[in-house]
């Protein structure tokens, strides 16, 4: 997946999170806690960090006015996004903004679990005015967490929305837009073609 990163060595993260750990408490404040457990978060695993709105906004809409990018909690089997829809009463129709949640109709009130992109992603003048629906890309036995998949998200490239993605991230939040990238794979054809075909029979 082509979308800009940021790569912090595991030695300065390890740095930084000391510097911001030795502060005092009246030194403290909520960003001091916040950076620190970032920096602590890489100097563990050396991971790289992505911004997901950032990401979005790089790779924009596809010729049909689709997002290229999608977004799922990982315990998701299928992800819907909502196009122009955020925190707002259900019919608010938002500038380039969407929203992507594991319901075929939003829900506001499902604040914690949704994802959502702010106002002026996308260019509104592009973006489909219609609900798009994707398979969450399956997590191969070697990548798999050991804790509860819902603690985790995987960011995929949409080729076709009606095909089975075949180019994740599984990523973990740090705050956000922030996570960490913890693993990225591809899946065969073959493994996809399979995907699909249970997928779409469990469906009928």
């Amino acid at each position: 997946m082509n979308v800009a990163t940021l790569a912090i060595p595991k030695t300065v993260a390890a740095q930084k999170a000391e510097e911001y750990a030795e502060l005092s408490g009246k030194q403290r404040n909520k960003e001091d806690d916040a950076l620190a457990h970032l920096y602590k978060s890489i100097a563990k695993s050396g991971a790289k960090v992505i911004n997901i709105l950032d990401a979005f906004r790089q790779t924009g809409l596809n010729e049909k006015g689709q997002p290229k990018l999608a977004i799922a909690r990982a315990d998701w089997e299928t992800v819907y996004f909502h196009s122009r829809r955020i925190f707002l009463r259900y019919w608010a129709d938002v500038p380039g903004a969407g929203g992507f949640s594991s319901n075929s109709r939003w829900n506001e009130k499902a604040r914690s679990v949704n994802i959502v992109l702010p106002r002026d992603t996308f260019d509104n003048e592009l973006l489909t005015k219609h609900d798009l629906k994707s398979f969450v890309p399956h997590i191969p036995p070697a990548l798999r967490p050991k804790i509860n998949l819902k603690n985790f998200h995987i960011l995929f490239e949409v080729q076709s929305w009606e095909e089975y993605p075949v180019d994740p991230f599984l990523l973990r939040r740090i705050q956000g837009n922030l996570f960490l990238i913890i693993a990225e794979w591809e899946l065969t054809p073959l493994e996809a073609s399979l995907l699909e075909a249970m997928k779409k029979g469990e469906s009928q």
